[in-house]
């Protein structure tokens, strides 16, 4: 029932039962297609959209469930992963290799299987009929393409000179006006919320109960529907589609703020986007009733929409991540974060058959007998942010053939969730480690959520009864699994955290976590057995870990060297929690040289030995 649905913190859970990845038929060939060859051509943006979108969108139906085309879109990425995935004994080893670079020689290769299914034909003046065609895609195999006449367009390339035909079409179909097509519904007032209701009312219950796509639609960053403009092909989630679609994630790209009107479709009622968004959740928590943990992959698109970044709403782009993070915990979801920037990954629909053994040994402490010296200063640096597979598999390569890896105890807060996602990065970081890599959870275990929003009386944003035990018992399989004990970073937005959350993550984080540090509890302590100690701020990122234009490594290392001192000076304990954010080996080798030479009783632990001596302070 309801009323008992996800239970509460109280007492053992047993661990989460993962959904299995489809069965697949091992193919004797891969096709290994250039994207970015083709994009590099004298086309429109429209163009180069569309033909991504084709590719990506076939890629991810074909490789559910025998994965052969495997696309180049980042070069140094995609073939570090991919010289991993078809190496000597590894599933994809031995594949004869087929190389396409045009796009019309991809829609002849696969032309009876295009014509076989169809396409889901979108309308240009909505964008967010994208989505629903992707949507489509997953659900009944349908390739999406933007309704354009046009003689050069992707359409009616493939309409006129391939004779595919149109098996759904959406174009004209949602007006914001009437009664929603094919349903009873009313419309909502938007067109574009209407395009989402009606996705709800026919596809829901046909896509997956375990995943979901917060992927930006096809709007234009210069609102022009008949001349597209997409100023950074790498954050339009095109490479990240494949995998949504082998999964039969449902998309959506909706405003999480319900006081303001989204500018991608200001005449809308107030909070349509809002209701529309707790509509969709709730309707995919009913699914399991509570029991199952949904994955969202994606982000919000702050680049261009529904923040403060470049006026495009009230909200600034943290507290709007925030927001959406708490509406998504009411409802049993976790976020896989593929952040804009670097929010592209391709070919994770290859990628999610690589079979993980069944547990991985993580790195022992290095310290037996610790004890905790007074007059000493001991540091954690946490290793982030890699809450999100996008950002794993572009880092992992980088950072782990760093030469200055192995000479420090480095913390890598690698959420292990991404392993459903990106299975290859963890059998590789496992594969590679060193005695001193030594693996944590990040925000917050094993995916970005608030936790107190799980609790009864807290999910302000739903009125679903406690999901706590869903949460211990999804975080367990993947402990377990990565021998994991220790939470690298509770964050709960702008909430307090109550001692029932704590009680939750004594089950699966029992060696230790740090804890945001807007929450009141800010001095180290121990809870049952369990020590916290709160992050001091955020001491470094990517900007300032290598030698940036103004800067040196040198200097950048000696000013953050300095603020970790001037920091520990000022404060009563000896035990400190700093974050970095994509930060490399060297650059921690070298802030800890320069520390170390102007302070030799601060220490830098490895974490597990970090967590004790908190416990004994």
């Amino acid at each position: 029932s309801r009323a008992t649905s996800g239970g509460s913190s109280s007492g053992p859970v047993k661990e989460y039962v993962m959904p299995q990845n489809p069965s697949i038929t091992k193919s004797s060939t891969m096709y290994y297609v250039y994207v970015n060859d083709m994009m590099l051509k004298n086309i429109s943006d429209r163009e180069k959209y569309d033909q991504f979108s084709v590719i990506s969108s076939l890629q991810g139906v074909i490789n559910r469930n025998k994965p052969c085309i495997f696309i180049e879109w980042e070069n140094d990425v995609d073939r570090f992963w991919y010289d991993y995935i078809t190496a000597d004994g590894r599933i994809y080893d031995g594949m004869n290799v087929v190389k396409i670079s045009t796009f019309e020689k991809f829609v002849e290769t696969f032309l009876n299987e295009i014509k076989s299914r169809g396409l889901v034909v979108w309308d240009k003046t909505v964008p967010a009929t994208s989505n629903v065609a992707a949507t489509v895609c997953g659900a009944d195999g349908c390739i999406p393409v933007r309704y354009e006449t046009n003689a050069n367009s992707v359409y009616t390339m493939l309409t006129n000179k391939y004779k595919i035909p149109v098996k759904v079409n959406l174009a004209g179909k949602f007006t914001g006006k009437g009664t929603i097509p094919d349903t009873k519904r009313k419309s909502s007032g938007s067109a574009k919320c209407d395009a989402y209701l009606w996705a709800i009312e026919k596809y829901l219950n046909k896509t997956s109960p375990d995943y979901m796509a917060y992927f930006l639609d096809a709007a234009t960053w210069d609102k022009d529907p008949e001349n597209p403009y997409y100023s950074d092909f790498k954050n339009v989630y095109l490479p990240n589609r494949d995998y949504a679609i082998a999964r039969k994630a449902f998309f959506f790209d909706l405003s999480s703020w319900g006081d303001e009107k989204p500018c991608d479709d200001p005449g809308q009622p107030m909070g349509t986007d809002l209701n529309t968004l707790k509509e969709m959740l709730q309707r995919q928590y009913d699914r399991s009733n509570g029991n199952k943990i949904t994955q969202i992959s994606g982000y919000t698109p702050w680049q261009i929409k529904y923040t403060t970044w470049k006026e495009k709403g009230s909200h600034p782009g943290v507290d709007t991540e925030w927001e959406f993070t708490e509406i998504i915990t009411a409802y049993n979801c976790v976020l896989d974060a593929d952040s804009a920037a670097i929010s592209q990954l391709s070919n994770a629909s290859m990628y999610m058959h690589f079979p993980l053994k069944s547990s991985y040994k993580n790195s022992k402490p290095l310290v037996s007998n610790p004890k905790n010296d007074k007059n000493k200063k001991y540091v954690f640096l946490y290793i982030g942010d890699y809450d999100s597979a996008a950002w794993l598999a572009r880092e992992v390569p980088k950072k782990f053939t760093d030469k200055n890896r192995g000479k420090v105890p480095l913390a890598w807060a690698f959420n292990p969730n991404l392993s459903q996602r990106v299975p290859m990065v963890f059998d590789y970081i496992y594969s590679n480690k060193t005695a001193k890599d030594f693996f944590v959870t990040g925000d917050s275990g094993a995916g970005d959520v608030n936790p107190s929003l799980f609790l009864e009386g807290e999910r302000r944003h739903s009125s679903n009864p406690s999901g706590m035990n869903t949460w211990i018992s999804w975080n367990k399989y993947f402990y377990r699994k990565f021998d994991l004990s220790i939470t690298g970073f509770i964050l709960n937005g702008n909430n307090e955290i109550p001692d029932a959350v704590y009680d939750a993550y004594l089950q699966f984080s029992p060696k230790g976590a740090v804890v945001n540090r807007t929450v009141s509890k800010y001095e180290p302590r121990v809870y049952k057995g369990m020590p916290l100690v709160a992050q001091a701020y955020d001491l470094a990122n990517g900007d300032i870990c290598a030698s940036t234009p103004g800067g040196s490594l040198a200097a950048n290392v000696e000013n953050t060297a300095n603020l970790l001192l001037t920091h520990i000076k000022s404060t009563r304990t000896n035990t400190y929690s700093f974050r970095t954010v994509l930060c490399s080996p060297t650059f921690i080798y070298e802030l800890y040289k320069a520390v170390r030479a102007k302070n030799s009783n601060v220490e830098f632990p490895d974490p597990y030995t970090f967590f004790e001596l908190v416990k004994q302070q």
